[in-house]
């Protein structure tokens, strides 16, 4: 503040001594008398800012600045692993009579396709029970649209929808915790007859079956042996036991040589499947799609209206719309099984991955160099390019999926899309790897 008063009194003081240099009879120099009324008015401009300092600060309170320690601690509220905070409206719901997880979206308006489709995807990672009874949440956006959903699935699990990403959690419930527990199973080459001879419940022999049938099939050479699985045990405050989770890992024999997997999700660091105690994905990956950004222009629906025909038609594949000559990926490693032409299809390749998975690729504007039957292809390798060949209304490629033969919409499957483990994914995978591996040393 003080600053601004002097260079007001400066500025005076330059005018006045410029006037009375225009005054002096010598304009080159001031006289005696001129030099002692300039000095006196050079004190008098600087008492004066002084003053004025002194007296417009004084007409303000000043207040100490509030230490750091001093200021609120704001706790966000949290309410199915979400902040309350970040939501327009949080409503809690608690489902009645024959509640399904296709009832709890269609309650919130989700569109029916989409709906079906998270339900899908929903069954694949977890152990559903009846909802009856069950609490649940609903999390409104500010425009008035649900835009997660929360519904406990069991006693120990609840699922979490995002509907603005299309995704689906499952995650414990407050208050669970879990530990590791090791089963040794004989397998004789049949996954239904290994776990008949165990005295797991249902909801144990439901979540072994599937990790290994769908998630991690044992090698086609391993016939007859030991497996040895580890799994959480899901228990409440009290210690009693409310479930159990997936399979973490898996070690069995082949050809003299351990076989280990383990389960790494982890969300943050962008990784979900088996690896092995090296880092390297144990199981086939997948990528999510076989135009990387390209935008989905209509999705599996077998109640779509045909942009050609103008009738409804089952369409059993996902649309990626892209531009002319966009290259078309291989998601996974394969043997071609086609590449052909017809009316409808236009230019197409179809690739078989193993026993139970095959996909095509349809309206391609042309083929890579190369992409014929017997060709094994490599996931990522590129083998055609985006056309409109065929039953076409514009550039992209129709996307199907096949499982054990029938087509089904990949987005609702489960399919492992792991990668080569980052320097930060390593570092929290080798400390589980330690932690498990040690669970399958034989204890002295």
């Amino acid at each position: 503040m003080v600053k601004y008063f002097y260079g007001a009194g400066r500025f005076t003081q330059s005018t006045l001594l410029l006037l009375l240099a225009v005054l002096s009879p010598n304009q080159y120099c001031l006289t005696p008398s001129l030099r002692f009324a300039s000095l006196r008015l050079k004190q008098l401009s600087l008492l004066l800012c002084l003053g004025s300092a002194i007296a417009f600060s004084s007409s303000f309170r000043f207040q100490a600045t509030p230490q750091l320690s001093s200021l609120p601690l704001v706790v966000p509220t949290m309410h199915y692993g979400l902040e309350v905070e970040r939501f327009a409206e949080v409503e809690d719901v608690t489902q009645e009579g024959q509640a399904s997880l296709a009832s709890v979206l269609h309650d919130a308006k989700v569109n029916r396709v989409f709906a079906d489709r998270l339900v899908r995807l929903a069954a694949n990672k977890a152990f559903i029970t009846d909802l009856e009874g069950r609490p649940g949440a609903r999390f409104y956006g500010s425009d008035g649209d649900v835009v997660r959903i929360a519904q406990a699935i069991n006693e120990h699990e609840y699922v979490l929808f995002d509907l603005e990403a299309g995704e689906v959690f499952v995650r414990d419930l407050d208050g669970v915790t879990a530990e590791y527990e090791m089963a040794a199973l004989f397998y004789n080459g049949s996954i239904d007859s290994m776990l008949a001879y165990t005295s797991f419940d249902a909801e144990l022999t439901d979540r072994v079956a599937r990790g290994l049938t769908k998630e991690l099939p044992l090698a086609e050479a391993f016939e007859v042996g030991i497996v040895r699985i580890i799994y959480p045990v899901k228990r409440d405050e009290r210690g009693r036991i409310l479930g159990y989770g997936d399979v973490q890992a898996v070690r069995y024999q082949l050809d003299g040589q351990d076989k280990t997997a383990i389960r790494f999700d982890e969300q943050d660091l962008e990784v979900a499947g088996f690896f092995t105690p090296e880092g390297a994905p144990a199981q086939r990956t997948w990528l999510t799609t076989p135009v990387p950004g390209a935008r989905i222009s209509s999705p599996f629906n077998l109640r779509r209206r045909h942009p050609v025909l103008k009738r409804i038609k089952p369409h059993y594949g996902t649309d990626y719309a892209a531009p002319y000559g966009t290259p078309i990926l291989a998601v996974s490693d394969g043997t071609v099984i086609a590449r052909s032409r017809t009316r409808g299809n236009g230019k197409f390749v179809k690739i078989k991955h193993d026993a139970v998975h095959q996909t095509q690729y349809l309206h391609m504007k042309a083929f890579a160099k190369g992409i014929k039957p017997g060709v094994e292809v490599k996931k990522g390798q590129v083998i055609g390019y985006v056309g409109s060949t065929g039953l076409s209304s514009g550039p992209h490629v129709c996307f199907r999926f096949w499982k054990n033969g029938k087509q089904v919409d990949h987005r609702a499957e489960n399919l492992a899309t792991a990668a080569e483990l980052t320097d930060e994914a390593m570092t929290a995978f080798e400390e589980k790897h330690a932690t498990l591996s040690a669970m399958f040393e034989p204890q002295a």
